[in-house]
């Protein structure tokens, strides 16, 4: 799954995958969910957007928990997201993400993840006018792991270049071949990944001490 990223730089990001200015936000370290995050459309604007996706079934009960995460082998064929896969992509903009692997004792120790060359990424996402009166909610679609991702968790978000955003934002629904495509795992050679402190497990903590490389 993915359940916190960071987007240190957001006007790098914005230039990378939109066609407009920074809205406003960043750097943020430690992004969980519900809070409001730019994110890009088809049009290539950029978009204010609760974290969490709220499906058609439960819109009527504002207590509902926002889903932040769909496996991208199925997000084409489950009632919740269907829709939304063919009509309403986006790419959400970050430059890192973190997850926890279970070690034997029974603990998590959190790791952060990015590209080697610390670029810019887009995170392949669906949204739907759901989370709050006039704010859309996304969630990040994942995919199995890639080798460098495997010893530390069983999934991870499907990560996109330019290329494949452009592609991911493209009007009208993609054909299987095109939906396979994207959810292939990112190389593992484009990307690192380190140890960071527990620090980041608290979603209020927002420094760059989430991100740090911690020793053994």
């Amino acid at each position: 799954m993915c359940g916190r990223y960071r987007l240190r730089d957001p006007e790098r990001a914005i230039q990378e995958f939109a066609d407009e200015s920074g809205v406003g936000v960043g750097p943020l370290y430690n992004v969980a969910p519900t809070r409001q995050m730019p994110v890009v459309v088809a049009t290539r604007a950029v978009k204010l957007m609760s974290w969490g996706f709220a499906p058609f079934f439960s819109r009527a009960d504002p207590t509902a928990f926002g889903i932040i995460n769909a496996r991208s082998e199925t997000v084409d064929e489950k009632p919740s997201f269907r829709q939304a896969f063919r009509e309403r992509r986006c790419v959400v903009l970050a430059d890192g993400f973190y997850e926890w692997r279970k070690d034997p004792s029974g603990g998590k120790q959190p790791f952060f993840i990015g590209l080697k060359d610390d670029a810019a990424f887009g995170l392949a996402g669906i949204y739907d006018p759901s989370a709050k009166p006039g704010i859309d909610g996304f969630c990040i679609l994942t995919t199995v792991p890639n080798s460098l991702m495997r010893p530390i968790h069983d999934r991870m978000p499907v990560i996109l270049d330019r290329n494949r955003a452009a592609r991911w934002l493209s009007g009208g629904p993609l054909d299987r071949a095109g939906a396979e495509a994207i959810r292939e795992p990112f190389p593992a050679e484009a990307m690192v990944a380190w140890m960071v402190s527990p620090v980041v497990n608290n979603a209020r903590n927002e420094t760059a001490e989430c991100c740090k490389p911690v020793a053994l």
